[in-house]
């Protein structure tokens, strides 16, 4: 977002070697709505089951930072301009959630997609554009 508001001249993208479609790290990117009504269904079933159950929330979809940024300067009309940058200490190239188990207990998934998020991101800059 700061770079689509003009904030900062590039994004840094860091590495372009993984074994990945394009080469950028994959990450499943979820929208904060399904976070939080992922939280909601928790809240439902917090007496399922004696103990603590731990759930991975996510969308089960890989979505590269290049193909990230094309998405959200569609949404925001603006262009995103990127550096390649050296790799992270630590960084792996693919980190997917498997939502297998939440659905199958809960029924629960994500609802929406990459499209929504970058949409609605922009939507939220665009209005809040100092933050709350």
């Amino acid at each position: 977002m700061r770079v689509a508001d003009g904030r900062l001249p590039a994004l840094n993208v860091f590495g372009d070697d993984y074994p990945t479609p394009d080469g950028t790290a994959q990450r499943d990117y979820i929208h904060v709505v399904d976070v939080a009504d992922g939280h909601v269904d928790a809240l439902d079933h917090v007496d399922d089951e004696p103990g603590m159950q731990v759930f991975n929330l996510g969308t089960g979809v890989g979505t590269s930072v290049l193909e990230l940024s094309a998405a959200f300067a569609k949404a925001s009309g603006r262009d995103i301009p990127h550096l390649v940058q050296p790799r992270r200490a630590g960084d792996v190239a693919t980190l997917i959630a498997d939502p297998g188990k939440v659905a199958s207990a809960w029924g629960w998934h994500a609802t929406r997609g990459l499209d929504d998020m970058c949409r609605d991101a922009w939507r939220f800059q665009v209005e809040n554009p100092l933050g709350y």
